[in-house]
């Protein structure tokens, strides 16, 4: 959106531009850093009706304000996924070598390749439903596999990894790495519950917007999974060797350890989670646990009493 009335200052710290015309919390705008100038001393801004030339002390720097639709956004994000995101299906991190050089872009596995990717399916999932684009539905199926295959490769049931690389491949070299039985990809544990929250997400978004009943097969087959080891095991997310993961637990105990946000948070996830596992597979062992953690164990009222 385009604005009559626009005041820009400039700064020893970068330029800000004051907009008085914009709605409330969108005035304001701080332009610093090699993100968006040279440096951050800025000596003169020359300022056009969309856009601004500032001058700094290594260089000038132009910044445009465009109208973009909601096509033309989504175009933008997906050519640079595709460029520099996108590791064996996941949306990865992208790692620059040379500050400021997209070119030297190293990819490598991060502990929340689950979560990115499954924001990525639903994102996907939602382009499809609305616009039957063809490609949003090859994307979609490819970055599902990938989440899919989370669950797969740990040989542990329902126990998802973080995230898995081929052999070879760059990884930082801390954390939970163990290889698969062909030596051929090691795969991240100790999963954390923000992981879960990913992979309900968007396998509920995915078994309803999908077109296949094989997508729909493979989900409940995961979903199940899952949640019956969380149920199975106490709300514990167990996984390599029988261990309860660092941030894995929704049980009773562990809540009482815990503030009240954050006890409202997790009592919410595994609510959830587990009502997603039983709208998808109409299991009744997984309605019998929803209900009795949520009555029985109090978890709605950690929510209720929270908000």
């Amino acid at each position: 959106m385009l604005f009559r009335s626009r005041l820009w200052l400039a700064s020893g710290q970068g330029a800000i531009l004051f907009t008085p015309e914009a709605p409330p919390g969108s005035r304001w705008f701080f332009f610093s850093g090699k993100r968006y100038l040279r440096d951050d001393q800025v000596v003169q801004i020359v300022a056009e009706r969309s856009r601004a030339w500032i001058r700094t002390a290594t260089g000038i720097s132009l910044i445009e304000f465009k109208p973009y639709s909601l096509n033309l956004k989504s175009t933008l994000f997906l050519k640079r996924i595709e460029e520099r995101h996108r590791r064996y299906g996941y949306v990865a991190g992208c790692e620059l070598l040379r500050a400021g050089d997209a070119a030297s872009c190293r990819m490598a596995p991060d502990d929340n390749d689950g979560l990115w990717t499954s924001i990525y399916v639903a994102a996907e999932c939602f382009r499809y439903a609305t616009t039957h684009s063809e490609s949003a539905l090859h994307n979609a199926r490819t970055a599902l596999a990938a989440m899919l295959r989370l669950v797969s490769v740990t040989g542990i049931q329902g126990y998802p990894a973080r995230s898995l690389m081929h052999k070879g491949d760059y990884r930082d070299p801390s954390g939970e790495w163990h290889w698969t039985p062909d030596g051929e990809w090691e795969w991240k544990g100790d999963t954390s519950s923000d992981e879960l929250v990913g992979h309900f997400f968007a396998y509920w978004v995915a078994y309803k917007l999908l077109p296949g009943d094989e997508d729909r097969s493979a989900i409940r087959s995961a979903v199940s999974s899952i949640a019956n080891g969380l149920i199975d095991h106490q709300l514990h997310l167990v996984g390599y060797e029988g261990r309860v993961t660092t941030w894995g637990r929704y049980d009773p105990v562990y809540l009482k350890t815990v503030g009240g946000d954050e006890r409202a948070l997790d009592s919410l996830e595994a609510l959830s989670h587990l009502r997603v596992a039983y709208q998808i597979t109409r299991n009744p062992k997984i309605l019998d646990a929803y209900r009795r953690i949520g009555s029985d164990l109090g978890y709605v009222q950690n929510v209720v009493h929270f908000t």
